[in-house]
């Protein structure tokens, strides 16, 4: 599992926060989470929808699974729910 997260840190260390959120949210969201740059950290969250009365007025619940965040050239995931962490060594690239 430690050499899954190693290539999820050596896949963030290959361009800036932005890009990496950017690409982290095009391979999470066919799972159900969603990535969203905050400052100089990115926040997962895992998104549900949730549908009112007779299927009108869907309503979107965002529930936090991890902060993923860079410092001093290292990248820290801080917080991780166990099933983000699967997903998240799942999607990153092999080196």
């Amino acid at each position: 599992m430690e050499d899954r997260m190693q290539s999820v840190r050596n896949w963030a260390r290959k361009g800036n926060l932005k890009q990496f959120q950017m690409e982290l949210e095009a391979r999470l969201e066919p799972l159900g989470y969603r990535a969203e740059m905050d400052m100089d950290r990115i926040r997962c969250y895992r998104v549900k929808l949730e549908k009112g009365l007779l299927g009108l007025r869907k309503r979107e619940t965002k529930e936090p699974v991890a902060i993923i965040r860079r410092q001093n050239g290292s990248i820290e995931v801080v917080d991780a729910d166990e099933a983000f962490v699967q997903a998240l060594t799942s999607v990153a690239p092999v080196d």
